[in-house]
């Protein structure tokens, strides 16, 4: 019976919690027991049991059983299935002998594969600021740099979530490029005749503006980006932006023609890149709006025949008066908004505002003037103190200036009556509404085509208010058609298209070229007067390469301007050497003055 019990008691110490193995083996050093053999017992307790492999063990001297190098190796397939996944996450430590540490930290990930039969999946994350520190964590979705998902459904469906890049340039007049936080689903029906329809829907994560400057000589910047409003201190949304000089798109890097701070919204242009006072840049971005959620829903239905195709798209952005974020508007501010109408002028309310005495902060006391008063600066903790905003109107606009620059901040002091810059008060952001409804149709002719685009916007600048609605409908449309002639080895192409815009049309993004304004002479590509613009072309070519175009295009802007601009290009081909020229004359004649412009240029090859 000792012997029996021994047993038992090397039976428990052999019991391994960590692999899940029951196993026991005999002491050479003790004499078999008879009694054992007999017992039922006994033999259930020798019995070796190996929840692994026992290919996995070898057995050495004494009868020892030794695990060697197991490694339990799970069936990816089990869990994944036909998934692919991999990604990546980087963390690195700046410091310096001026400076404190940082740390910076990057995450990738990507998932593809087979959900079903039917399904298949792409996705993506990725964040380039992920908190690191203790108990760090990104708390929402909009925190990610990026998060997308795409399951595409049986070859003719796809359902996107996620960041998705919203771009549409299957109208004309309703074009638009926009990022939103949301659904989008895409399906096709029919093969001969083929129906797409798309829909998505979400929340806007910003907010479209595009600028256009002169560049100045030797200056690579930076050149800070402002908001819609002349907002100067905003955050552009990462990889928006686009950035043309002279019309032509730039491309983003240290080693190619410019870098951003997306933080700070400066654009710095590269050695390789250089500026000059003739150079006209053209920025267009998203950046980041905090004032009121913002919504956007928009789709499309396109329609297909032989020679037949049809299309209707819609976009609707909205901001929820109602749900403000970074504002705190008072009563008293919604009344100015709903008593301004759609004159942003009058969106304005005084920027005072009584508080305690701070040694810290740049504080005013407030000056009767007759019936009216001024704000002038003081460090007297015994006077009713005010915090006041000034903001920028241009020169002799305002009623301050500035008078000096502290380590707490800027001092303005009161010149009167419209003789300074600057005056306190603070501009009030609206929420706003966006609608573009666009339809089109296309129609193919032998050697030849025509068309016809036609658009209907619903823009409100202050929801707030619903003074000036009449104002707010526009309209836009064009005609276009083509017709080829052929004869031995000539082809001749003539074309036209008419367009009309209504002062009124809210457009959405460029619908013209970047360096439209700067070919016709003109601030701006639309200034919110009536447009019309007839476009008459000529293209005729030749089998040996040999071409000569001429294209006359008239623009006019009711009571405002008319351009007529000339374009002719030609080039033949000779022993094997291709000379192209270019020739263009502009006339224009508008309320602040007429001009006429000559450029041509040659090369060949």
């Amino acid at each position: 019976m000792k012997n029996a019990l021994l047993k038992v008691l090397v039976f428990f110490f052999a019991l391994n919690y960590f692999s899940a193995q029951i196993f026991s083996w005999k002491n050479p050093n003790i004499k078999s027991d008879s009694i054992q053999k007999d017992s039922i017992i006994a033999q259930k307790i020798t019995k070796d049991l190996f929840q692994k492999d026992t290919l996995d063990f070898v057995k050495i001297q004494q009868h020892r059983v030794v695990e060697e190098a197991v490694k339990v190796k799970t069936d990816r397939s089990k869990i994944l299935g036909d998934l692919n996944s991999k990604g990546s996450i980087i963390r690195g430590i700046t410091f310096g002998n001026n400076q404190g540490s940082s740390v910076q930290s990057t995450m990738d990930m990507q998932i593809s594969g087979k959900l079903s039969k039917d399904v298949s999946i792409l996705a993506s994350i990725s964040d380039h600021n992920l908190p690191i520190q203790a108990d760090g964590y990104t708390q929402t979705l909009d925190e990610f740099d990026k998060i997308y998902i795409q399951l595409n459904i049986k070859n003719n469906s796809i359902l996107r979530a996620g960041h998705i890049d919203l771009l549409d340039e299957n109208t004309y007049f309703g074009r638009f490029q926009r990022r939103s936080m949301g659904l989008q689903y895409e399906t096709l029906f029919g093969k001969e005749n083929p129906t797409k329809i798309n829909v998505s829907a979400g929340v806007a994560r910003s907010e479209f503006h595009r600028i256009r400057f002169q560049g100045i000589e030797g200056n690579q910047g930076p050149y800070r980006l402002t908001g819609k409003n002349g907002e100067t201190f905003i955050t552009i949304i990462s990889g928006s932006e686009q950035v043309y000089i002279d019309g032509v798109l730039m491309k983003r890097g240290e080693n190619l023609d410019y870098i951003i701070n997306y933080n700070t919204g400066e654009v710095t242009f590269t050695s390789f890149r250089p500026i000059y006072r003739q150079n006209f840049i053209t920025i267009s971005y998203n950046y980041t709006n905090r004032n009121y959620s913002r919504f956007l829903v928009t789709g499309g239905i396109q329609h297909q025949r032989e020679r037949f195709k049809t299309g209707f798209n819609w976009f609707v952005e909205t901001d929820n008066k109602n749900a403000p974020l970074s504002l705190n508007l008072s009563k008293e501010d919604e009344k100015i908004l709903a008593e301004a109408g759609n004159n942003p002028d009058l969106m304005f309310a005084p920027s005072g505002k009584e508080t305690e005495y701070d040694v810290n902060k740049i504080l005013y006391k407030k000056v009767i003037s007759g019936s009216s008063f001024y704000y002038e600066f003081s460090s007297n903790s015994e006077d009713i103190l005010y915090e006041v905003a000034f903001t920028y109107f241009g020169q002799n606009q305002g009623d301050y200036r500035l008078k000096q620059t502290t380590n707490n901040g800027r001092v303005f002091e009161y010149v009167g009556l419209h003789m300074g810059d600057y005056s306190a008060l603070r501009k009030l952001p609206s929420p706003q509404r966006s609608q573009v409804f666009s339809a089109n149709a296309e129609y193919e002719l032998e050697e030849g085509k025509v068309g016809a685009d036609f658009s209907l916007s619903n823009y409100d600048i202050n929801l707030f208010s619903s003074i000036d609605n009449n104002e707010n409908t526009g309209y836009a449309g064009r005609i276009f058609g083509a017709k080829s002639f052929k004869k031995n080895n000539w082809i001749g192409t003539p074309s036209f298209e008419f367009q009309r815009i209504s002062s009124r049309f809210h457009i959405l993004d460029r619908i013209n070229d970047v360096e439209f304004s700067r070919d016709f002479n003109l601030n701006q590509e639309f200034k919110q007067k009536t447009q019309n613009r007839l476009i008459i072309n000529f293209q005729n070519h030749w089998k040996n390469r040999t071409f000569l175009n001429y294209r006359m295009n008239y623009l006019d802007e009711k009571d405002f301007y008319t351009g007529i601009k000339n374009d002719l290009d030609f080039g033949w081909n000779k022993n094997n050497i291709l000379t192209e020229a270019k020739v263009s004359y502009l006339d224009t004649k508008s309320t602040l003055q007429d001009t006429e412009f000559l450029r041509g240029n040659a090369q060949a090859e």
